[in-house]
């Protein structure tokens, strides 16, 4: 019957979705939805969900409640823009790549030859052209990706998302943007599936078991989206925020080092560049306290909504324990369904920080170092 059910939704939804997502939407369907479906059925077992089996004990699994919401997580995150921030970092990488190997063509050249009679050897005009080929390269890699970023900004405007072209590229720029854009994802696919399943749902044919499936749809989807908002605060956490701590050390003993050079008995030359460092390692400060106060905010904002969304949790779990199969579930629906679309909503970063050009440099190269990456765009 379960079965049947499943199939009367996934055939109903798909009916309704754009031409232009129709695959993506039937794949989203149902790699989640009988997840979704089993987890709602092991919180109506009423068992203990962290609770494991003697096998998944003997395989040293975690339960399988806390799996579901992970391979539910993973299935929903992903979105154009979580595509958009991997291709970003692949593309980082391989132009970080070329520009190594252009250092390496240049540092040969100061010893190559003008000519030579091996056809395989490193000689001047050959270098210059290998260079000239990895330039070229280079700038094709940051044109395709401008262009993949304008696809992705426009297709994030056509859904509504109150996002500016500054935000957009500030969004890339931060560290948390994986984060970030998992969970508005994870938002915007269970409002796909969410709204898919009030239309038909509402309507006066519609099968009456739909109803039950639905209310476990629903509360599993914040289930997910309480899963995505703890991910967020973890990473942040737990790595950005000892990452920033890291950097800081560090940056700190170079200041007090230059300090300590610039006491002393300096050539002119030698003193100037110490001057430079100290005013550029003030800046990598100012960056550093500006970075961190980022992320304490988003920080207590992700835990204030967590919290929001864990009440909103609660009352769903409760409701479908209680809830009686009739149509008086449709007012439920339609009261739940506005208060799930403000509750899922994905919040645009509001970076002053990068309104200084001064500090651009800086912020970039901090981001870079706590992404673990050599370079970035």
């Amino acid at each position: 019957m379960k079965a049947a059910i499943a199939a009367v939704l996934l055939a109903v939804c798909l009916q309704t979705a754009p031409a232009h997502a129709e695959r993506s939407f039937s794949e989203l369907w149902n790699d989640s939805i009988p997840l979704l479906t089993e987890g709602a059925e092991l919180i109506a077992s009423g068992k203990e969900l962290s609770e494991r089996s003697l096998s998944e004990v003997l395989t040293f699994r975690d339960a399988r409640f806390p799996r579901i919401l992970d391979e539910c997580f993973t299935i929903l995150a992903g979105s154009s823009l979580t595509d958009l921030l991997h291709r970003q970092s692949a593309v980082a990488a391989e132009i970080a790549e070329k520009k190594a190997d252009i250092v390496e063509l240049k540092t040969k050249s100061v010893a190559a030859p003008e000519a030579s009679w091996n056809p395989l050897a490193h000689t001047q005009e050959s270098i210059q052209r290998d260079i000239a080929k990895l330039q070229d390269e280079i700038a094709r890699l940051q044109s395709a990706f401008e262009q993949e970023k304008e696809t992705v900004y426009l297709r994030m405007r056509e859904k509504g998302i109150a996002l500016s072209r500054e935000q957009f590229d500030q969004l890339l720029a931060i560290v948390d943007a994986p984060e970030k854009a998992s969970v508005m994802g994870v938002a915007e696919n269970l409002k796909r599936i969410h709204q898919e399943i009030c239309v038909k749902i509402a309507e006066p044919d519609s099968p009456v078991e739909m109803l039950q499936t639905y209310t476990g749809v629903y509360m599993m989807g914040l289930g997910v989206y309480l899963y995505a908002l703890e991910n967020a605060v973890e990473q942040v956490e737990g790595q950005y925020l000892p990452r920033l701590q890291a950097l800081r050390e560090e940056n700190e003993a170079n200041y007090q080092k230059a300090r300590q050079l610039a006491a002393q008995d300096l050539s002119p030359h030698d003193a100037e560049i110490v001057r430079r460092n100290i005013l550029s390692q003030k800046r990598v400060t100012e960056v550093l306290n500006l970075y961190e106060k980022y992320l304490d905010r988003e920080v207590r904002q992700l835990r204030a909504l967590y919290q929001k969304t864990q009440q909103s949790f609660n009352v769903a779990v409760n409701t479908y324990h209680t809830v009686k199969v009739s149509t008086e579930l449709l007012n439920l629906i339609r009261a739940s369904e506005e208060g799930f679309f403000s509750l899922v909503t994905f919040q645009p970063p509001e970076l002053s920080l990068l309104y200084d050009e001064r500090l651009a440099a800086e912020f970039a190269a901090v981001t870079g170092k706590l992404r673990g990456q050599s370079s970035t765009l």
